[in-house]
């Protein structure tokens, strides 16, 4: 606020985005390598 003072006048939305699983497929680690991360169960 102190760099952009006028946002304060601002009617504005803040988005958050929660993501429980994702896959990346990265052909530089390999053909068809998969990396995945699922959201651990015990933080929801």
């Amino acid at each position: 606020m102190k760099r952009y003072p006028f946002a304060i006048l601002m009617k504005t939305q803040l988005w958050v985005v929660d993501l429980d699983f994702i896959k990346l497929t990265d052909n530089r680690l390999g053909f068809g390598k998969k990396l995945i991360w699922k959201k651990d169960a015990a933080k929801n």
